[in-house]
């Protein structure tokens, strides 16, 4: 090959990979989830909790004096939250995917080990066990948007006379009577709304509340061994 014509396959190939090398990819967009982690049989706020999520476990952020966590996750992909704490049940939220903004309001009502224990003696459940349990709330539309002190001291959050079912299907859920427990002689919601289901299979769930008059958003609940998913107000399964 001439001296020339190797130079000029050389500038041709040079300017060939120079158009198609870009510039690095901007950070992928992320949105924030804001809320606070407080007890599950009290209002106080839980300062120190660690709020990673399930997907991203490395990503972690903790609870300052008031109990408020706030994270940076990626836009678009599901994330599954979870919180733990010094004398708590670790729990998990729903699985959320965001949409171009952030989620407010992203609670966790956290029962510690003493009421977790004595919730799983009453469902005839043994608390160590590796099993997944799912819990939600079929609750009002009037505690939306609410800050947490008005969210506290609105009394119950729940809406009496639905029935929740999960796809893909499992038993029949129990449902927590006015007094905040739960019992197998409900045959739907109190105004406390709870709902639970015991030893699920692990497996993706579509969690959904069905009433004679009034419509609720369905949630996702990612089921793994071991793993408690509280699907809390004014999440979860809450009034359109």
């Amino acid at each position: 090959m001439r001296t020339w014509m190797l130079a000029s396959a050389l500038l041709a190939l040079t300017a060939a990979c120079t158009t198609e090398t870009t510039s690095p990819s901007p950070l992928a967009p992320t949105v924030k989830l804001t809320g606070t982690v407080y007890g599950f049989n009290t209002p106080d706020p839980i300062v120190g909790a660690k709020v990673s999520v399930a997907e991203l476990p490395d990503l972690v952020t903790t609870t300052d004096a008031q109990g408020v966590y706030v994270l940076a996750v990626p836009d678009g992909k599901p994330v599954t939250p979870f919180v733990t704490a010094d004398t708590y049940h670790t729990m998990h939220l729903q699985t959320f995917t965001t949409a171009e903004k952030g989620l407010d309001h992203v609670n966790f009502q956290t029962p510690d080990n003493g009421i977790f224990g004595v919730l799983a003696q009453l469902v005839g459940v043994d608390p160590s066990a590796p099993v997944c349990h799912i819990v939600s709330t079929v609750s009002t539309k009037d505690i939306q948007g609410l800050s947490f002190a008005a969210f506290t001291k609105f009394g119950a959050h729940g809406v009496a006379g639905a029935t929740a079912s999960a796809t893909p299907t499992l038993p029949p859920p129990i449902y927590f009577n006015k007094n905040v427990v739960p019992d197998a002689k409900q045959v739907g919601t109190s105004d406390d709304g709870g709902v639970l289901w015991i030893n699920v299979p692990a497996g993706v769930y579509t969690i959904s509340a069905t009433h004679p008059t009034r419509k609720f958003a369905s949630f996702t609940a990612t089921c793994v061994a071991g793993r408690l998913v509280n699907a809390n107000p004014p999440w979860g399964l809450h009034e359109l």
